[in-house]
């Protein structure tokens, strides 16, 4: 189990190591980062058989694919001017680390 505060570590220095982030991305991962963890837990709920699961594991694969995925989306609909690169760079991250092509940029329907 992990916190918000830990998740939110784990990204950004994955981020910040690989890509680098400005001062308006690192702020737009903090706004969205609830946000996608909401919808992460939902979804591990849904294929979980409705056990109530908490908080998400980064250190399974199977979360943490899933977090990237809704924080990349996230991050892109929120419109901010940086929001199409710094979805970009958690697309790569999450592509780089699980060699998932999940572009942040689908849509759910």
């Amino acid at each position: 189990m992990t916190s918000t505060q830990n998740i939110y570590n784990m990204v950004f220095r994955q981020l910040q190591n690989i890509f680098g982030l400005d001062k308006e991305e690192k702020t737009l991962l903090g706004n969205t980062i609830n946000d996608a963890i909401e919808r992460t837990l939902d979804c591990i709920h849904s294929y979980a058989n409705g056990s109530d699961i908490g908080s998400i594991n980064v250190l399974y694969g199977d979360h943490y694919v899933i977090f990237l995925y809704y924080l990349s989306n996230c991050i892109y609909h929120s419109n901010f001017k940086k929001s199409n690169c710094l979805s970009d760079k958690i697309y790569l991250l999450n592509k780089m680390l699980f060699g998932c092509d999940i572009w942040g940029r689908l849509s759910e329907n």
